[in-house]
């Protein structure tokens, strides 16, 4: 049920200052040819063209990278474009940063790493009302692929009502897309066939999804109607909707979505290709329909690559319903716990999937090492002071110079790395960190009964001033807010 290759390519939807002929062709579904020509601008840096500009076709050039699996010139291109941002206006960098390490991190199943990249990029004050409901639209597929989806819905809700307040149509299309994208993909695996498919039930306690909140059918058709003029959209709508009546039993569709899949094979979108195998499958499981579905996933086993790799899980689980539906009882189970495994490993990665949290990892040596949104910005050589950093940041008394002497560079050459990389100075970084400290302690259901600067003085800070710009820099409310809208004090207190 993974969509951000599909978000990848609806990206142009959301940089308005993307040229018009690139926005044509994207929207004709010509990626390949739209992807020549943004190249050919950025080798060329025709004449009269800003680096700002520069910058959103370098950005587009690398979620097209993406689409098309070019993950490792996306990385490069991704990079272009931050350069390019360091011109623009205060905070570009920081946004475009951001956004690049998020999609690259989608594209690599660092769900908990691209959930953090766009929620600090949704509350980017920096950040234009299009690249706030683009980081939206990303959150939503970030929760979705860690199994979350009424987070994901509350995401695509709030995509949705940014995109009206711009009054933007082109963000109301994405918006409307992506939840289109959705529901049929949350159908699809609802189905009472594939109730064994466990990673998409919601858990013990949890509200259940009435259909009412997904409205599949509805949805699509009132995207076609609204948005059917775009040839990619028209036939990206199309097939999911094929898809939905083949999931409700109507015949005669196996020739439609055959062709669907040839489209995209056409097109040379081998990962949405990919996609379309997997949702094909599954709705072929469905309706006891073991051939179909073998002959769709059977090319893809034993196969490699990220794009592999990110459907393994769901692919495990048909490899399971084949062998049970052909009676291999023993070979179905094999299928199934590799299935659980993986299964499992997402919702580890869930348990650390919010900002300011941060996930555990094992280096070579089997010792515990951090990486986070941040860290994953920085060229390999400055991420050793963004740890030194991290471990002190109790220290009251921490200074840029600390951090330097630690790596053996010069307090001006680390100012410059996280400048060009981070668009934040090394104790702009420091701030951030204490008061998301801080408030991850203030939110704590197990949170020990000490005051406010009590807790800010256990990460740094012991002026209350301080605390308090800092805190409402980040987090538009003061820390006592945040208290008060948990009911744990008076929100009249100072």
């Amino acid at each position: 049920m993974d969509t951000d290759m599909q978000l990848q390519v609806l990206t142009v939807l959301a940089l308005p200052d993307a040229s018009p002929g690139l926005r044509r062709l994207v929207l004709a579904g010509r990626l390949r040819e739209a992807l020549a020509e943004a190249e050919d601008a950025l080798d060329q840096r025709h004449a009269g063209t800003g680096d700002e500009a520069l910058s959103v076709t370098a950005q587009l050039c690398g979620d097209l990278m993406l689409a098309l699996d070019r993950a490792e010139e996306a990385e490069e291109t991704y990079r272009l474009a931050v350069r390019l941002a360091g011109g623009a206006q205060r905070g570009a960098v920081r946004v475009v940063s951001c956004r690049s390490t998020g999609y690259l991190s989608l594209h690599r199943q660092r769900h908990g790493t691209a959930l953090a990249c766009f929620a600090r990029l949704a509350a980017d004050e920096a950040a234009t009302p299009a690249q706030r409901v683009e980081a939206h639209c990303a959150m939503a597929v970030a929760h979705q692929a860690l199994g979350q989806l009424p987070n994901a819905l509350e995401s695509l809700a709030a995509a949705g009502e940014l995109a009206c307040e711009a009054g933007d149509a082109d963000l109301a299309m994405l918006a409307s897309l992506m939840r289109a994208e959705f529901a049929t993909a949350c159908e699809i695996r609802s189905h009472d066939a594939l109730q064994d498919h466990v990673f998409w039930r919601p858990l013990a306690g949890a509200r259940p999804l009435g259909r009412h909140e997904l409205q599949p059918l509805a949805t699509l058709d009132i995207c076609l109607a609204a948005h059917g003029q775009h040839r990619l959209v028209a036939q990206r709508l199309a097939h999911l909707r094929d898809l939905l009546r083949a999931s409700y039993g109507e015949a005669g569709l196996q020739a439609a979505l055959g062709e669907h899949l040839a489209s995209l094979r056409g097109a040379g979108l081998a990962v949405l290709e990919l996609q379309a195998r997997v949702d094909t499958a599954l709705v072929a499981l469905s309706q006891r329909r073991p051939d179909f579905a073998r002959s769709l996933i059977e090319p893809l086993l034993g196969r490699d690559g990220p794009g592999l790799r990110r459907w393994s899980m769901e692919l495990a689980f048909c490899q399971a319903k084949l062998s049970l539906l052909a009676g291999r009882v023993d070979e179905a189970m094999q299928h199934y716990q590799r299935y659980a495994l993986e299964s499992m490993q997402c919702v580890r990665a869930a348990a650390f999937a919010a900002p300011g949290e941060r996930a555990p990892r094992r280096d070579a040596a089997g010792a515990a090492e951090v990486r986070d949104d941040i860290e994953m910005r920085l060229p390999a050589k400055y991420r050793r002071a963004y740890r030194y950093l991290q471990s002190h940041l109790d220290c009251a008394d921490l200074t840029v110079r600390e951090i330097a002497d630690d790596m053996g560079v010069t307090e001006r050459a680390l100012q410059s790395a996280f400048k060009t990389h981070l668009g934040m100075t090394p104790g702009e970084i420091v701030q951030r960190c204490r008061v998301e400290r801080i408030r991850a302690d203030l939110l704590r259901d197990d949170a020990p009964g000490v005051s406010v600067i009590e807790t800010a003085a256990r990460w740094g800070i012991r002026n209350r001033s301080t605390l308090i710009a800092s805190y409402r820099k980040y987090f538009r409310e003061t820390p006592t807010q945040t208290l008060a809208r948990r009911g744990l004090v008076d929100a009249h207190a100072a």
